[in-house]
């Protein structure tokens, strides 16, 4: 299995159905253009295992190769700033093509406005980000 960093987009998922959306969108756009992806989940609500189970799928029918990270912010007062610090960590010491994450808000302009995590990302990176509603 390759390492984080060998791939080309990456995957912020939070277990929600638009995270499973985007990972889907990730591993149909990886299957047409060679790209592999790493998927991360910042938080402690979910194990590896857990998040191998609810998303492998969609790579393993495209052939699509994957790798999963867990990073936990420990109990942060401010979970989005931790996860805005973790996720642009990870994304300056790496060379992605392309973010990919779910937008279960409203709207996407709701998203944008209320302070999502989703927002934030799209506010703090020079990489594109696409958001699956």
């Amino acid at each position: 299995m390759a390492t984080i960093g060998d791939h080309d987009l990456l995957v912020a998922y939070d277990d929600t159905d638009a995270g499973r959306r985007a990972a889907e969108f990730a591993a149909e756009r990886a299957a047409q253009t060679g790209e592999s992806v790493t998927v991360i989940h910042i938080g402690s609500d979910l194990s590896e295992a857990e998040m191998r189970d609810a998303i492998e799928e969609p790579f393993a029918s495209h052939g699509v190769p994957v790798s999963f990270r867990m990073f936990d912010i420990g109990g942060s007062e401010d979970e989005n700033i931790s996860i805005r610090a973790k996720l642009g960590g990870i994304i300056d010491q790496h060379d992605y093509t392309m973010i990919v994450m779910g937008n279960e808000k409203h709207s996407l302009f709701h998203g944008l406005t209320e302070g999502s995590v989703s927002g934030a990302v799209i506010d703090d990176q020079v990489v594109p980000v696409l958001l699956v509603p």
